[in-house]
């Protein structure tokens, strides 16, 4: 393994490690309700949601049509701006000296709240993105599906957690910590035989040196090869 191969995997390593122990040690230092006792707080929660689910939104499209950004920096920022909930939140709320309880609370607000939005506002504000909830890796697990317009338009197709490495592009082999594992299975056969008869082009959300490449048929499976 070279230095750079190390440093790439140290830093993935770590990342995780990041988010799994500070989750654990808010989530193990509160009970439930205290978590939920935030939420009922009604004004407090509306405009939580009104900044996450309206105002960031809003913000990121405009951002991207003030700057007239490439349209692939411009799918990027808004996906981004749609999409909250983000599991480091709690961690934000702590280094703030801020409530902890109601930042765990609210990122699983978010983050339920998320499952149904994205897909009804996202090919709203960005015609040719379809939102696809496949479960398996979660319940509210989700891929997206970017078109391009134009004559000889590709598609790009991003699996999340479905399709990590190149080894995942077998529907077969999954992770072990997927929450509903034959759920995984069987929703990868489909999306994977979509991907090759359409020619979409996929990127693996855990690769590093080679992250974007085609679904090949390979006897009763598939293979990952780069581009």
């Amino acid at each position: 393994m070279t230095s750079t191969g190390l440093f790439d995997d140290l830093a993935k390593l770590s990342g995780v490690t990041f988010v799994v122990s500070s989750m654990l040690a808010m989530g193990l230092s509160l009970t439930v309700a205290q978590v939920a006792a935030p939420l009922r707080n009604v004004r407090l929660v509306v405009l939580a949601l009104v900044a996450n689910f309206v105002l960031v939104p809003a913000l990121a499209y405009g951002i991207a049509q003030l700057l007239s950004l490439d349209q692939s920096l411009e799918n990027g920022l808004i996906l981004l701006g749609a999409a909250a909930g983000a599991p480091f939140l709690p961690k934000l709320v702590q280094g703030a000296r801020a409530d902890i309880a109601f930042g765990v609370g609210l990122m699983v607000l978010l983050m339920v709240v998320t499952i149904a939005y994205v897909p009804l506002v996202l090919p709203l504000l960005l015609p040719g993105v379809s939102v696809i909830r496949t479960g398996g890796h979660s319940a509210g697990h989700q891929a997206v599906v970017v078109r391009g317009t134009g004559p000889g338009a590709k598609a790009l197709a991003f699996f999340g957690d479905l399709c990590m490495r190149p080894w995942s592009a077998n529907p077969r082999w999954v992770t072990a910590f997927d929450d509903f594992p034959l759920d995984s299975v069987a929703v990868k056969g489909e999306l994977f035989r979509r991907a090759v008869e359409d020619d979409w082009i996929v990127a693996l959300s855990h690769e590093v040196r080679s992250p974007v490449g085609r679904l090949t048929p390979d006897r009763d499976r598939f293979r990952f090869d780069p581009l």
